[in-house]
């Protein structure tokens, strides 16, 4: 329930859908209380979207520099 509470926009079915899809595909395990935690590959994939999540952010503040400069 924490996480359903903490996400915002999708249904309880949904979810439950997408954590057994990443379960699947070995991104989440889930526990006998029915909680969740990522799996070692989980962790290095949030690592992953986390940087490029950077990435993106220093290409849109680049991207608006020039074109404040170029003006």
């Amino acid at each position: 329930m924490t996480l359903r509470e903490s996400v915002r926009g999708i249904g309880t079915f949904k979810l439950l859908i997408k954590l057994a899809t990443l379960t699947r595909l070995g991104l989440v395990a889930d526990t006998s209380d029915y909680q969740y935690k990522l799996t070692l590959d989980g962790q290095y994939f949030q690592q992953v979207l986390l940087n490029l999540d950077g990435w993106g952010d220093r290409q849109l503040r680049q991207t608006t520099r020039l074109s404040l400069t170029n003006h």
